[in-house]
């Protein structure tokens, strides 16, 4: 398990693909103090391409789901972490995930 996580983000698991352009925000997503590990999942294709962002999605039982756009693919970014309020936090003030819009609460509805 640890090959998949070397080198300075160790808490990224790097055995799946990360889209061009998200590896960065994808990797201090990772550096975040309550976050214990990030895994990147699915890709889509885009109709049209897109400036890298990072959006919240929803809440999962072990922290929550992010949906990361770049380039003309849209990526599944899963954060596990014990704090997700706290950590969901610590991305928005970063600049790493945009702030939740529409009215919805940090469950996604």
């Amino acid at each position: 398990m640890t090959r998949f996580r070397a080198g300075p983000a160790r808490n990224v698991k790097k055995r799946h693909h990360v889209v061009p352009g998200l590896e960065p925000l994808v990797d201090r997503i990772g550096a975040a103090p309550a976050v214990e590990a990030v895994i990147p999942g699915r890709i889509r294709p885009l109709e049209r391409g897109a400036a890298p962002s990072v959006t919240f999605q929803y809440r999962t039982e072990s922290g929550f789901k992010l949906l990361g756009r770049a380039g003309g693919a849209v990526q599944e970014i899963f954060v596990v972490t014990g704090e997700p309020e706290e950590a969901l936090r610590w991305c928005v003030q970063a600049g790493l995930v945009e702030p939740l819009r529409g009215g919805r609460d940090d469950t996604g509805r």
